[in-house]
């Protein structure tokens, strides 16, 4: 009995000093969305075969403000294709425990990976495209919906140190003077 407990407290002490093991400790702004998504991906109750999008909010000298949430469609242009870079259309994607992380990078162009993980996990939407290219009225067009009741979780990571983070979940937006305080000195 004596050995069951010892076994039980090495396992529960290893599992929680691994916060932060899979972090990326140095890096720019896509090592800070990949360590954003990390935590995102072990602390929240995220739905199987379902995409989240990280968007960039706000950046400051100190610090990368994202916000992740459930990505209920993309919606490509013609300008979206293999090759090109795109301000919207997501060219970079993580995929942990059957849930798609997706982000864009202005500076990244669009892969034949990326598109084909989003089309796994059925959130490309046609519309807008169609409609640009005519081949649908905007008459005929669905109705676009939104939930604004699902919550969001915003990151605040250091950029000194992206391991310094943190995060507030809520499904309103936040003002900047509703931002909190992170200590990022070392």
């Amino acid at each position: 009995m004596k050995t069951i407990k010892i076994l039980v407290l090495f396992f529960i002490c290893s599992c929680s000093g691994n916060r932060n093991s899979q972090l990326f400790e140095k890096g720019g702004k896509n090592e800070a969305i990949q360590n954003a998504i990390t935590d995102f991906a072990k602390n929240e109750i995220n739905k199987k075969n379902m995409a989240y999008r990280v968007l960039e909010v706000s950046e400051s000298d100190e610090l990368y403000c994202f916000i992740i949430g459930e990505s209920p469609r993309i919606y490509p242009i013609p300008n979206d294709t293999i090759g090109a870079t795109s301000e919207y259309f997501p060219t970079h994607f993580k995929e942990i425990n059957k849930r798609l992380y997706i982000w864009e990078d202005t500076t990244a162009v669009i892969t034949k990976e990326i598109i084909q993980n989003l089309h796994k996990y059925k959130i490309v939407d046609s519309t807008i495209f169609k409609i640009k290219t005519g081949e649908l009225s905007v008459e005929d067009s669905p109705i676009l919906k939104t939930n604004d009741s699902k919550k969001e979780a915003y990151y605040y990571i250091c950029k000194d140190n992206i391991t310094k983070y943190k995060k507030i979940r809520t499904n309103r937006i936040l003002a900047v003077e509703d931002y909190p305080k992170v200590d990022c000195g070392g």
